[in-house]
């Protein structure tokens, strides 16, 4: 166990909660509590004050007794021999605001996260000294985290819908290199809320058709710095669904440029047999993210991530289409539905 140096052992002072923070709330609970409680219980608790340090291989020493009698939270007194990752004792009851961990419910076993949030510690991170802290009659168990020793966050999941900025170019020339990269006629459409001919790479009437679209998701509301686990996007279909299609990484400006017809990077992150989504909660075009995919939108998170979606047979490898069919229709995020909207799914830790 690595001992600490007190940082407020000359004082507590208000810059101390700008500079130690989580060593100052609880320095001042403590005093706040000396001064609430009678001398001579405020005296026997000082002995039982824990300094330690969150790191590979740490954990409380062998045979340590945790002081019994600690209240949690207050009001309520856990009975003795409960232990971390026991079921809630009958009759807890949670403080007022406690935002418990994604797909946590009753009865499942109370967590470090949960522990540290009921002690009052906002701003832990891994690494950071714990406290000196008043525990009870209770084992808490190896501290786990990360690669180390603290017990990982639960998985949370997130649906996020699609920005209105999306949009369909279409690129039409009798030449398949010059349709490739910028056809003799080209147009950009990013108010429709669908189209029949929305995705496609098609030879018809002697010129070629190239269709691509671009979509964009804001993913402020996730913090950066988090470790995603898996990504899902999602997209209807409508209309015609004839090919293949692949998603890969966006470069567009937004709003959309003409030259964002070529804003694609990487290989596609999944490809997919395209459908009509007739219950487009349930089966809706679903791009699952390869490693690079997670990767690519972990490195966003806080931003916007943007994707190409392409047809993957002959525009993807740049191979000129012998024939008519290759069309695919979709739906935009200005559809009125929003079930069939862009969206993705997000898993994240």
């Amino acid at each position: 166990m690595a001992e600490l140096k007190d940082p407020l052992k000359k004082g507590l002072t208000p810059e101390d909660f700008l500079k130690h923070p989580v060593w100052a709330k609880m320095a001042f609970a403590y005093r706040l509590f000396c001064t609430l409680c009678p001398p001579g219980l405020s005296r026997r608790l000082q002995k039982y004050f824990l300094k330690a340090m969150f790191g590979p291989g740490v954990g409380f020493p062998p045979g340590f007794t945790f002081p019994p009698g600690f209240v949690f939270p207050p009001g309520y007194e856990f009975p003795p021999g409960w232990s971390l990752g026991d079921p809630l004792p009958p009759g807890f009851v949670f403080p007022p605001g406690f935002v418990f961990p994604g797909g946590w419910e009753p009865g499942d076993p109370l967590t470090w996260e949960m522990v540290l949030q009921l002690l009052g510690i906002d701003d832990f991170a891994a690494g950071d000294p714990l406290p000196p802290l008043f525990l009870g009659p209770w084992d808490p168990g190896p501290i786990k985290t990360g690669g180390s020793d603290l017990v990982a966050a639960d998985p949370v999941e997130v649906l996020i819908e699609g920005s209105d900025s999306d949009g369909r170019f279409l690129s039409k020339d009798g030449v398949w290199a010059t349709a490739y990269t910028h056809g003799f006629t080209f147009s950009l459409k990013d108010t429709d809320t669908s189209e029949s001919d929305g995705l496609g790479a098609y030879l018809l009437a002697g010129n070629y058709y190239i269709l691509r679209v671009f979509l964009f998701f804001d993913l402020s509301s996730i913090p950066a710095g988090k470790t995603v686990t898996a990504v899902e996007v999602r997209v209807a279909g409508g209309y015609f669904a004839n090919s293949k299609i692949c998603i890969q990484r966006g470069t567009q400006e937004d709003p959309l440029v003409a030259t964002d017809f070529l804003a694609f990077a990487g290989t596609p992150f999944a490809n997919l047999d395209w459908q009509i989504s007739l219950d487009p909660a349930n089966d809706a075009n679903a791009f699952t993210l390869s490693a690079a995919g997670l990767a690519y939108v972990q490195s966003v998170l806080g931003g916007t991530a943007k994707f190409c979606l392409r047809e993957y047979e002959y525009d993807y490898p740049n191979s000129a289409p012998p024939g008519n069919g290759n069309y695919n229709g979709l739906y935009f995020a200005e559809y009125l539905t929003a079930a069939y909207r862009p969206k993705i799914k997000i898993t994240y830790q």
